[in-house]
């Protein structure tokens, strides 16, 4: 963890301004647990990097269970990126938390509506269904996802947000499948 740290932030001090570098930060300092610094690090970008900015914030808040403060990231989310994968996996994932299961579903009709299998919308809708308590859903997402190529592992992984997840005995299955190398097609006889 503390080399991933050190790589987080000389990148970010190498290019500070850059929105990927911002972003990268956060999420170290979330993924660590050092919540405060990724709260004072997302509140820096709002100008110059606002989109992540907000997600970043949003999911800060609602790990805190601070619902009123993720909900107010969430609208700005919504206000500059509306109908973006990360905008409506905000909205869903906090819709989820706070029991309110026909927004959450909503926000998957739209997700899948939205976007191609392939895309990050399989691990967004497993999110949101993790948000919902539903496990069995999650793993179902999140295995999809990690044959596509498509799961975000890191965070999975790393994140305060999913601790639950990593205590259920698929989460050790998930990882491998998802970390196995691309395999070269084979030629077709």
């Amino acid at each position: 963890m503390e080399a991933y740290l050190t790589e987080a932030e000389e990148a970010y001090r190498l290019d500070p301004l850059s929105p990927p570098m911002i972003r990268h930060q956060g999420e170290a300092y979330f993924h660590s647990g050092r919540l405060e610094e990724a709260l004072a690090h997302w509140k820096k970008p709002i100008a110059s990097d606002p989109r992540d900015a907000y997600h970043g914030l949003a999911d800060y808040y609602m790990h805190k269970g601070d619902f009123d403060q993720a909900e107010a990231a969430v609208r700005e989310l919504e206000k500059i990126a509306p109908n973006t994968d990360g905008a409506l996996l905000c909205r869903g994932f906090l819709a989820g938390l706070k029991g309110d299961r026909d927004t959450a579903l909503r926000t998957i009709s739209k997700l899948d509506e939205l976007f191609k299998k392939g895309t990050s919308r399989q691990s967004s809708i497993g999110f949101i269904y993790f948000a919902m308590g539903d496990l069995d859903r999650f793993f179902e997402y999140m295995d999809a996802a990690a044959k596509d190529h498509t799961m975000p592992a890191l965070r999975i992984r790393l994140s305060p947000l999913f601790a639950k997840a990593r205590r259920d005995p698929r989460f050790l299955m998930l990882i491998i499948t998802g970390s196995r190398p691309l395999q070269p097609n084979k030629p077709q006889g």
